[in-house]
């Protein structure tokens, strides 16, 4: 028996408008080019190691906006914690860091924090 194959060549036609007939690309999805293949996907495509990089305990909440930067929060420890934020470069797939803002919350014995 004979395999029909079917090319659907969903990357001839990316949008960022919807429409039914080509390849709705939105949210944290972007095309780019890995390896010299147009690939659909997330745009960071790396590791960083951002733990090592800035000596704080990362909480795990990341948040990466289409425009390049990156949002990291570490955890909360004796009432405070920290918003870290990245630029982030798609097409090299790197990182700089670009600062912080530390976070102090109050001093509310009934309340338990989280991020």
């Amino acid at each position: 028996m004979a395999k029909k194959f079917i090319e659907f060549d969903l990357n001839e036609d990316v949008v960022g408008t919807y429409d039914e007939t080509k390849t709705y690309v939105t949210g944290n999805m972007m095309q780019k080019t890995i390896n010299s293949q147009d690939v659909i996907g997330v745009p960071a495509t790396f590791f960083t190691d951002n733990q090592t990089a800035n000596g704080l305990a990362l909480s795990g909440f990341i948040a990466a906006t289409s425009n390049g930067y990156g949002f990291l929060s570490t955890t909360i420890a004796l009432g405070s914690a920290s918003l870290l934020l990245y630029s982030i470069d798609y097409t090299q797939n790197t990182t700089s860091y670009l600062g912080r803002v530390l976070i102090v919350f109050p001093n509310v014995p009934a309340s338990t924090h989280t991020i």
